[in-house]
């Protein structure tokens, strides 16, 4: 069964997913400007994150659906895989991410992912990422839901790293609820040291769980260390209880 993975998951990853990945960014460029249509905007993105989960034989569930909120919100997600992108656009299409500044370079691709509210993230430039964050401020409170790693990238051990302050402030700033996500097995189906996921198994299953909202009222960007702190420790403690199951 593992060559069948290799084989199947080789030939996703080096011709089917590129593919599929072409022609839903041109459908998701009609959907932005010419269409000018969201709600199409969001099917092309479902489509993608469902399409992309099917060839490499993963199936997501949710836990704690519910908890959600459908109006303004930070949610922040532990990130250790490509595939948490894929695993949150095939159940949530409606969130936008921060994406670092070079993907935005590429043909296309790049101008329809700013035009769909991708956060173009400078890493190497601390006071424009900043700049990025604070033009989010009046989206969120539109109702926007930003999905943001509160890592700063991709962690590769074990539990969770310290906070950066980004999405806190976007949070405070907007006065929108964080949303604590956390993602189990993506990183079993894509590690970050392999070039192609999903070899080692015909299927896998990656769970998400949303935790309840954490209000922002009383905090100030001086005080945002608090909210980062209670935020991780409920992170922390949700991930052993889900590993001790």
């Amino acid at each position: 069964m593992k060559i069948l993975a290799l084989i199947r998951s080789t030939l996703s990853i080096f011709v089917l997913f590129p593919i599929v990945t072409f022609v839903l960014c041109l459908a998701a460029f009609f959907a932005v400007f010419i269409a000018r249509s969201e709600r199409l905007s969001n099917k092309v993105i479902i489509a993608w994150g469902k399409t992309g989960c099917f060839l490499f034989g993963v199936k997501v569930r949710v836990i704690g659906r519910e908890k959600r909120t459908h109006s303004g919100g930070v949610v922040l997600f532990n990130h250790r895989s490509f595939f948490d992108i894929l695993a949150l656009y095939s159940q949530f299409p409606e969130m936008r991410f921060g994406a670092k500044i070079e993907l935005f370079s590429i043909p296309i691709f790049g101008a329809t992912m700013k035009a769909l509210g991708t956060l173009p993230i400078a890493r190497a430039n601390r006071e424009a990422a900043i700049r990025v964050l604070q033009d989010s401020y009046e989206a969120a409170r539109r109702g926007r839901q930003y999905a943001l790693s509160p890592e700063g990238g991709r962690n590769t051990g074990e539990g969770i790293l310290p906070f950066k302050a980004g999405p806190f402030m976007v949070a405070i700033e907007a006065g929108v609820p964080v949303i604590p996500l956390l993602i189990y097995g993506a990183d079993k189906v894509w590690p970050k040291s392999k070039i192609i996921p999903a070899t080692d198994a015909w299927s896998s299953t990656i769970t998400m769980q949303v935790l309840d909202p954490i209000p922002v009222e009383g905090y100030t960007v001086k005080t945002r260390d608090q909210l980062q702190a209670i935020t991780r420790e409920r992170m922390i403690t949700a991930l052993s209880e889900f590993s001790n199951r």
